[in-house]
C-alpha cells in the first residue's frame, strides 16, 4: 500500500519536472521578456521630457514593478518545491531501510541526489532572492529619478542616459532570472533520473 501511495504521488508530482508543473516560472521569463520589448518601443523617439520620454519612463516603472514580482513569486515556486520533495522523500528514505544491502549499495548515488536535492534547490533559491534583495535597493534609486524626471529637473540628455542605465538593468535581471530557471531545469532533471532509478529499485524489492 505505501509503495502504491508513493508511486501515484511520484508520477503527480516528483517524477514530472518542476518546470512542467509549475508555469509560473517560465511564465515570469516570457512576461518580463515582452515587457521589456515595450520599454523598448516606448523609449523610441526625440525630444526632451516630451511624452514619448515619459511614456518610457512609466513603462519602465511598470515593467520594472511586474519584474520584481514575477522574480519574487519564482523564489516562492521553488521553496514549495523544495518542500514537497522533503515530504516524499521522507515516506521514500522509510521504504528504503527495508532494503538489502546490496541494493542499497547499486542505488547509493541516486539516493545521494534525491535526499540532497532540496537544499541544493534552496541554495538556488536563496542566491535567488539575495539578487532580488539588491534590485529592491535598486527599486528605491530608480524611484528618486523618476521624481527628478517629473520635477523637470533632469535634462533630456540625462534622461535619455538614465533611461538606457536603467533598461540594461532591466535586461540584466531578465538574464537572472533566465539563468536561475537553467540551474533549476538542470537540477530538476538529475533529480527525475534519480528518482526514477529509486522507483524501479522499489519496484524490484517489493
Amino acid at each position: 500500500m505505501g509503495l502504491q501511495r508513493i508511486k501515484r504521488r511520484a508520477s503527480s508530482k516528483l517524477v514530472t519536472k518542476f518546470n512542467k508543473t509549475n508555469p509560473t516560472m517560465r511564465t515570469s521569463i516570457k512576461l518580463t521578456a515582452a515587457a521589456l520589448s515595450v520599454v523598448a518601443l516606448s523609449s523610441c523617439g526625440g525630444g526632451g521630457l516630451d511624452d514619448a520620454t515619459k511614456s518610457a519612463i512609466s513603462a519602465f516603472d511598470s515593467t520594472w514593478n511586474v519584474t520584481m514580482a514575477s522574480a519574487t513569486q519564482w523564489v516562492a515556486d521553488a521553496r514549495a518545491q523544495t518542500a514537497s520533495w522533503d515530504v516524499e522523500h521522507e515516506k521514500m528514505e522509510a521504504m528504503m531501510a527495508n532494503w538489502d544491502q546490496k541494493t542499497k549499495d547499486a542505488q547509493a548515488a541516486n539516493v545521494q541526489v534525491c535526499m540532497t536535492v532540496s537544499g541544493r534547490g534552496n541554495d538556488i533559491a536563496s542566491d535567488a532572492q539575495s539578487q532580488i534583495d539588491g534590485w529592491v535597493a535598486e527599486g528605491a534609486n530608480w524611484a528618486t529619478w523618476k521624481q527628478d524626471c517629473e520635477d523637470g529637473n533632469v535634462s533630456q540628455e540625462d534622461a535619455d542616459k538614465g533611461l538606457t542605465n536603467w533598461n540594461q538593468k532591466l535586461s540584466d535581471a531578465n538574464a537572472a532570472i533566465a539563468g536561475w530557471q537553467t540551474s533549476w531545469d538542470a537540477l530538476a532533471s538529475e533529480h527525475s533520473v534519480a528518482e526514477d532509478a529509486l522507483m524501479g529499485a522499489m519496484a524490484t524489492t517489493e
